[in-house]
C-alpha cells in the first residue's frame, strides 16, 4: 500500500517535561506534501520512544515551536513560526501542559503586522533572565537576527539594534 512521504524533519527541540517526567522531542515535517505541522514523540530514556504524533497545527504552515515554562502564570509558552494569512510571523502559543494542545494567541508577537519587526521571521528562541523574557528571532529575508523583550507576555520592545548581534546568516 501507499506509504507516508516525509518531506524533511526540521528544527527538533527538546523540552523537559518536569511533570510527566520525560523528554518532548518537537519538530516541523510536512507529510504528502501537505503542510507543515509540528510533530511530537516522547522518551524516558531515548533508547524506546513514543509513537510520532500531531503536536500543534493551526490551520496554516506552522514551523520551529519552542516551548518555555511560564511559572509566573502557571502555564507552558510555544515559541512558534506561524503562516496564518501568509504572512510569516512567530506568535506565542499556550497550553496548561508541556505537552499540549496549544492555543494560538490573539496576534503575531514578532513580523509583519506586529508593531515590533516589519520583516518575515522565523526561528523563534524564547527565555526567561531574571523578571524578562527575551524572545529572539531570525530575521532571515532581511539578513539579520533580532531580540524582543517583554516583562508581562503583551508588551514587547525590539532590542535588536541595542543588543547588536552579528549577522550569522550571510
Amino acid at each position: 500500500g501507499a506509504g507516508t512521504n516525509v518531506a524533511n524533519t526540521w528544527a527538533p527541540e527538546l523540552y523537559y517535561d518536569e511533570e510527566e517526567q520525560e523528554y518532548l522531542v518537537v519538530w516541523a515535517s510536512n507529510l504528502n506534501n501537505g503542510p507543515h505541522k509540528l510533530y511530537s514523540f516522547t522518551t524516558t530514556d531515548f533508547n524506546s520512544f513514543t509513537a510520532p504524533a500531531e503536536f500543534y497545527y493551526a490551520g496554516q504552515t506552522v514551523i520551529d515551536g519552542m516551548i518555555a515554562r511560564d511559572e509566573a502564570n502557571d502555564r507552558y509558552l510555544m515559541a512558534v513560526k506561524d503562516e496564518l494569512n501568509g504572512f510569516k510571523n512567530v506568535w506565542l502559543a499556550t497550553s496548561a501542559d508541556a505537552q499540549g494542545p496549544y492555543v494560538r494567541g490573539a496576534a503575531p508577537v514578532i513580523g509583519p503586522g506586529s508593531g515590533i519587526e516589519p520583516n518575515a521571521v522565523e526561528g523563534p528562541s524564547i527565555i526567561k533572565i531574571g523578571d524578562t523574557w527575551q524572545l529572539h528571532y531570525d530575521a532571515y529575508g532581511a539578513g539579520y537576527l533580532g531580540v524582543a523583550t517583554s516583562t508581562d507576555l503583551q508588551t514587547w520592545v525590539n532590542r535588536t539594534a541595542e543588543a547588536k548581534l552579528p549577522n550569522t546568516v550571510n
